[in-house]
Formats: C-alpha cells, sequence, structure tokens
C-alpha cells in the first residue's frame, strides 16, 4: 500500500520530494560504485562549465535559474573537492570568474559516461508516460519499483565493462601507436605527405615541444585511437592527427576523443580551434558541425589531401573573443 499515491493531486509535493529523494541516493550510490568522489549537487555547475569555460557567478546563476548564494554554495564546494579555480576579468579586475582546473576537466570528462548512462536510464523510466503529470508519474513509480536507476546504471556501465574507453596522454613507448594509427588512416584514403612523414616521426620536436599535445584511446590494453593538438599561436591550437583505427570504427571512440579535445581546449585556456580534413570524409565532417565547428575560408595551404577548413570559437564575450 502506499498511501501517499493514492492521496493523488494532494499529495504531489510530497511525492515529487520523495521521488527526488530516492533519484539523489541513487545517483550517489552510483558515483560511490564507481569510485568517483563527487557530489550530485554539483552536476549541473561542473557541466556548465565544462561546456561555457569561465563564467562570473551572476552568469552561472542566471544559467542554472538559482540565487547567487546557491552558486557560492557550489562554488565552495568544488573548491573543496579542489575542482575550480577564481580568476580575475582581463577586462574588470572587479570580477572574478569560476573556471574548472585542470583536474576540474578531467573530472567532467570521467563523469561524462556516467552521466550519458543517468540520462539513458531516466528517459527510460519515463518512457509511455503521457501528458497527464499524476499518470505520468505513477509510470515513473512504477519503472522505478521494476527496477531503480542505481541498478540500471551501474548494469549498463558494468556490460560496458572493457568496451569502457579511457583517454591518456602522450608517453615515449607510445610514439609508434601515434605513426601506425596515423599511418593507417591516410594510406586508406589518401596518399602519406612529407609533411605527415615529419611529424609522425617526431612528434616530441613537432607537436609537443612547440606547445602541443598528444592523447591516445585506450580500449582494455589496446592503443584504438589518437589525436594531436598543435598550437598555432597564443590561444589558437590545430585538432589534428586524429585517427581510429578500422577494427574499432563505429563504436563511439571518434567522438570521445573529440570531446576531450574541446575539454581538453578548454583546459589549456584555447580560444580557438582550427581544423583541415576533406569532404570525402563525410562521417567525420558531420561530426564536426554537430559539436559546433563551422566551414571557413581556407586561404592558406596546408597539405594535398585538404579542402576544407574548419573552426570552433569556444568563448565569446559580446560578440567577441574575449
Amino acid at each position: 500500500m502506499d498511501y501517499i499515491r493514492e492521496l493523488g493531486a494532494l499529495a504531489l509535493a510530497s511525492r515529487m520530494k520523495r521521488l527526488v529523494g530516492r533519484l539523489n541516493s541513487d545517483v550517489k550510490g552510483i558515483y560511490a560504485a564507481r569510485e568517483i568522489a563527487f557530489e550530485p549537487l554539483l552536476m549541473p555547475i561542473t557541466r556548465l562549465l565544462a561546456d561555457k569555460g569561465k563564467l562570473p557567478a551572476n552568469q552561472i546563476a542566471a544559467y542554472l535559474g538559482i540565487s547567487q548564494p546557491a552558486v557560492t554554495h557550489m562554488c565552495n564546494a568544488l573548491k573543496k573537492h579542489g575542482l575550480m579555480t577564481l580568476r580575475q576579468h582581463p577586462k574588470d579586475q572587479r570580477i572574478r570568474e569560476v573556471a574548472l582546473n585542470r583536474k576540474g576537466m578531467d573530472m567532467a570528462c570521467t563523469l561524462g559516461p556516467v552521466w550519458r548512462e543517468i540520462e539513458r536510464a531516466v528517459q527510460q523510466m519515463m518512457d509511455g508516460a503521457d501528458d497527464n503529470l499524476l499518470k505520468a508519474l505513477e509510470a515513473f513509480e512504477d519503472q522505478y519499483a521494476q527496477e531503480t536507476m542505481r541498478a540500471r546504471v551501474l548494469r549498463r556501465l558494468a556490460r560496458q565493462g572493457e568496451t569502457q574507453v579511457r583517454i591518456i596522454a602522450y608517453q615515449d613507448s607510445l610514439k609508434d601507436d601515434f605513426q601506425r594509427l596515423n599511418y593507417e588512416w591516410i594510406k586508406k584514403y589518401f596518399t602519406v605527405e612529407p609533411s605527415d612523414k615529419r611529424v609522425l616521426a617526431n612528434p616530441q620536436k613537432y607537436v609537443l615541444d612547440k606547445g602541443g599535445h598528444i592523447y591516445f584511446a585506450e580500449l582494455g590494453k589496446e592503443i584504438v585511437g589518437t589525436y594531436a593538438l598543435m598550437k598555432v599561436r597564443a590561444h589558437v591550437y590545430e585538432l589534428a592527427k586524429m585517427a581510429v583505427t578500422q577494427a574499432y570504427q563505429k563504436q563511439g571512440i571518434g567522438t570521445a576523443l573529440l570531446d576531450h579535445a574541446l575539454a581538453q581546449s578548454r583546459a589549456i585556456h584555447a580560444r580557438k580551434l582550427i581544423l583541415y580534413s576533406n569532404t570525402l570524409l563525410a562521417p567525420a565532417i558531420n561530426l564536426y558541425f554537430k559539436k559546433g565547428f563551422r566551414v571557413i575560408a581556407k586561404e592558406d595551404y596546408h597539405n594535398e589531401r585538404a579542402n576544407i577548413k574548419m573552426e570552433l570559437c569556444l568563448r565569446y564575450r559580446s560578440g567577441r573573443l574575449d
């Protein structure tokens, strides 16, 4: 017997509070089971800062629809966990901007797959409900009774097991993998050019020593993908040398690499990303469009295969880059 449910509309607030309590408890359990030291309360602000970059407190409040004291409470919790930093606004020293630090961006990347499964589990429990709020609640509660959100999420994450992609930074032992992965995809569609040979033979000199970064996708114990952020000038990087080995394509690895590249670009305070590609690679081009890249005029020479240039501006203020 569920007396609160029998009370119908009279107990709507109580039912919502009860449901929120169950959901928050489940999310805490999911984080604990995955050994992630994070609070459910911090999801909105962490996701916002990962997506938007640095923001003053009043803009955070506006985005989240909460009070500035609530923002302060969240920021204090982020600071307690060592996930954020405060910076003076470059044009107004009276304004302090909140941003995720490197640890915070890493946390957002770690939580990305978990948040996707939480969203999927909630959506599954909502499926089949109609526009009547009470009936929708009853359908949701029935789904919850069959299997809690915590159980749904942990079951799916456990099923992923070794299929969970980890993004790791470059190390000397991975130099051959960087070359192997890129040669594989270039030779499939195009011809290896002198600039390819130069960079792939010595990534330390042509990427890392010039202020760039290289990362790899690891699946189990196998290196299956890679990308580089090559520094062009201050705050501008080229997204380059992205490749996923043929056997593991169409499994979301390219998307995971691109998401990591965007998060990492914000972590190093990049304002703009550019990339060169070829319209023959339609799936890749479509993915770039989905992530916000736009086509710009290709007025410079890159290599023979590049027939399209795209860019993504990471932060704007009053219509201009800040």
